[in-house]
Parts: structure tokens; sequence; C-alpha cells
């Protein structure tokens, strides 16, 4: 049942808590109609449940990423992403973010990084890797969506 309700949390809490794209850049992309992106940055903030594969459980956390688009692969988004996750102990992720457009909103992100990890009061570090699929929809100048 624990599980039932963890990934209950972690479905629903990401489904439109996610705001992406947020123009940093006025800069407007004229050459691909297919693409609704307004700029070659985009700042991007999800909220929701995440899974921590170590401790099997289920905790909130807020993620933070901001990407510049490679010019000569339109689909393709490079930057820095950082994760906090509210659990009994202190984690904080830095990331290298890589975001590919798959089709007309639907994205995969990949982000491997460096876990700190603080239990009582040693501070220790680990790899991790975030994953993450998302559509997302314009409203106005912000993107929306959900995040899995």
């Amino acid at each position: 049942m624990r599980n039932f309700f963890g990934i209950a949390l972690l479905l629903f809490s990401q489904m439109y808590l996610f705001a992406n794209g947020l123009v940093v850049s006025p800069q407007e992309d004229h050459h691909h109609h297919d693409h609704h992106h307004n700029s070659s940055w985009e700042l991007g903030v999800a909220a929701g449940g995440v899974y921590l594969v170590n401790e099997q459980e289920y905790a909130m956390g807020l993620h933070l990423h901001l990407l510049k688009r490679i010019p000569k692969l339109e689909r393709l988004s490079l930057g820095l992403g950082f994760e906090t996750v509210f659990d009994e102990h202190t984690h904080f992720n830095t990331a290298i973010v890589a975001k590919y457009d798959v089709w007309k909103g639907l994205s995969f992100v990949l982000s491997p990084g460096l876990l700190f990890l603080k239990h009582e009061s040693a501070w220790e570090t680990d790899f991790s890797t975030h994953f993450e699929m998302l559509y997302e929809f314009q409203l106005g100048k912000v993107h929306l969506g959900p995040v899995i």
C-alpha cells in the first residue's frame, strides 16, 4: 500500500507543477516552425515527488535548471541543474543537464551529477543520475506540463 501512495504522489504531484521555458532571451526562432520555443535559453522549475532508490522511499523535491539551446542541433539543450529533496536527511544534487526535444512538446532529460547527502553531522557525496520525460504546452511565454 505504501508503494501505491508513493507512486501516486510521484505521478500526480508532477502534473502541472512544471513551469518550463520562461523566456530569458527575447530571440525568436523563425526557422523551425515545428517547435514552439521562443528563446535560446530555458529556465525550468519542477516540484513534486522524488523516488530515492538507495533509501527505497518517496519524498518531495524541487528541481531547477538553466539550459542553452545548441544552435546547430536545434533539438538539444545543455546546461546546469540543481535539485533538493526534502527528507529526514538533507539531499542536494548538482548536475549537467541534457534535454532532447523529441516531438511537439515531448522531451527527454538526462542529468548526471553529484549528490550531496548529510547523515547526522557528516556530508557524503555520490554519483547521481536524473531521468525525466516531460510533455509541455505553451501558455503565453511559459511552458507547462507534466513531468515523470
